[in-house]
């Protein structure tokens, strides 16, 4: 088996190449685009560009996940495997799971919430309803795994699934009361 490899490459000159600590799990990946701030309504999911692209060996592929600072004022994933042969640019899939609008924002605070205030015409009560997520920070994780392509597939019939020993057997989500 040749050699395992990951490649990222800027889309457009803007981007941040993902980040990663020596002992992180994944890789910080950052928002990038070009307006002052991107806003995310409530309940709302919405594709966020990262101008970057990938390359992996094929026995690899990334995973996203959120990251503590996304979760936390509930920018939540919504898609995350990105194949080792997709080439375009990543986008994260975030849906806004907060009753707050969530601004990832270029601007300091005090003046994205003033931007964004005289924009949609919200006065000054309408601070509180708002989260402003600083777009020097990622957006997502990446973890890299392992393809497992050499596990053999077979197609059986249910009955005979059925009868392949199981601890849990057929039961259904919260089935085993742990």
């Amino acid at each position: 088996m040749s050699e395992s490899f990951l490649k990222f490459a800027k889309v457009r000159p803007s981007a941040t190449i993902p980040t990663k600590e020596k002992f992180n799990a994944g890789f910080d990946i950052y928002a990038d685009f070009e307006k002052d701030y991107m806003a995310i309504k409530p309940n709302e999911t919405t594709l966020v560009p990262t101008g970057i692209a990938s390359a992996l060996s094929s026995d690899l592929y990334l995973q996203v996940h959120e990251r503590g600072s996304t979760g936390s004022i509930g920018m939540k994933y919504s898609a995350g495997v990105i194949d080792s042969s997709y080439r375009g640019e990543i986008f994260i899939a975030i849906t806004n799971c907060s009753d707050k609008d969530i601004l990832i924002s270029k601007l300091p605070e005090d003046e994205t919430l003033t931007k964004y205030k005289v924009s949609m015409g919200y006065g000054k009560e309408m601070d509180e309803y708002i989260k402003v997520y600083p777009y020097t920070k990622g957006i997502a994780q990446l973890i890299i795994h392992r393809v497992h392509n050499e596990v053999p597939v077979e197609e059986v019939p249910y009955d005979e699934l059925k009868t392949i020993p199981s601890d849990r057997g057929d039961g259904k989500l919260g089935s085993s009361g742990k």
